[in-house]
């Protein structure tokens, strides 16, 4: 009754077309398609206190997805396209720091993290 990826149903009422997946599932076919893909999630790894003027890094720690990973940082009055960040703070306070990740197949997470200005340094 069908072949290829379409299959043609003849209802009552009229022609229904159906393709790739849902051909399949209507013969009651299991779907031979990619393997599920798993899920992208990130996180931000790097100190929560910063020292007023120090440089300090931070680093997207990625797990699932597709790579290659593409990186968007925004915070601490800059950005950047990497997978580690560095920046600094001007002044007191409590500044954001916000991560875009997205993976081969488009897939994206996000992450955020607030740095406190005080300590000595890079602190914890």
């Amino acid at each position: 009754m069908t072949s290829g990826k379409t299959a043609v149903l003849l209802a009552a009422v009229g022609m229904l077309a159906l393709s790739g997946h849902d051909a399949t599932a209507a013969r009651g076919e299991r779907a031979r398609g990619p393997a599920t893909r798993s899920t992208l999630s990130v996180s931000i790894s790097g100190p929560r206190t910063v020292q007023i003027g120090y440089t300090c890094q931070w680093t997207a720690v990625v797990t699932g997805g597709t790579p290659p990973y593409e990186y968007v940082w925004l915070g601490l009055d800059s950005y950047g396209f990497a997978a580690t960040f560095s920046g600094s703070l001007s002044d007191s306070g409590l500044h954001p720091l916000d991560l875009e990740v997205y993976d081969a197949n488009g897939q994206e997470a996000t992450a955020a993290a607030g740095i406190h200005s005080g300590g000595y340094g890079c602190g914890a």
